[in-house]
């Protein structure tokens, strides 16, 4: 981030020194002459100043911002899914959930809704609680059963997204994350195992 910072700056100042090069010889007319461009020297010089403190209060926020993000990242517990995948004929999903951060997380909780496909709404809905802690490093493997009517749809060859919602706390205080997985459709079924994409379609996290 320190060189994207002092490459912008330096850019920034080749730019519009060239361009004030162009525009003091322009209003000069060619001349050679420095003291009747004295005044437009330096009310351009003001305008380099003016913009080189704009983008450095710009970078400046950048640099705050992620500065922030990797501060929470590394001060706390983060849950997320690190894989999934669908099993036909044992009529299930499997989701491999991983705390990626460097603290505990506790309580974690988990909500499965179906988006796809349409005509079965709500056909899987699972709320799963789980007491124990996740450990930094660690995962969890969850079986979901899928219910019979939305087994058939799926082995059918018809598309599946569902949003699966985390929950888990840390001190106390609640945190979420919301991933989506996917089954692309199938003209000829499925009945082996295959695994869930990721789609950044509804993806949150706090």
């Amino acid at each position: 981030m320190k060189k994207l910072h002092i490459a912008v700056v330096l850019s920034a100042v080749l730019i519009i020194g060239g361009i004030l090069s162009w525009l003091i010889w322009t209003l000069g007319g060619g001349r050679e002459t420095f003291g009747p461009l004295s005044s437009y020297f330096f009310i351009c010089l003001s305008i380099v100043i003016a913009t080189i403190a704009a983008l450095n209060a710009a970078i400046a926020s950048v640099v705050a911002s992620k500065s922030l993000e990797l501060t929470r990242a590394t001060t706390r517990p983060f849950l997320t899914i690190t894989g999934g995948k669908y099993e036909g004929v044992m009529q299930r999903m499997q989701l491999r959930i991983e705390n990626t951060g460097l603290l505990p997380a506790d309580d974690m909780s988990l909500e499965i809704e179906t988006i796809e496909p349409k005509n079965i709404v709500s056909s899987l809905v699972k709320l799963i609680d789980i007491s124990t802690s996740i450990f930094p490093n660690e995962y969890k493997t969850e079986i979901i059963a899928v219910n019979a009517k939305l087994s058939a749809e799926i082995n059918s060859g018809a598309e599946l997204k569902v949003l699966v919602k985390i929950t888990y706390y840390f001190e106390g205080e609640p945190h979420h994350t919301n991933r989506m997985l996917h089954l692309p459709p199938s003209k000829s079924g499925r009945q082996a195992e295959e695994q869930l994409d990721f789609l950044s379609e509804g993806n949150y996290w706090d």
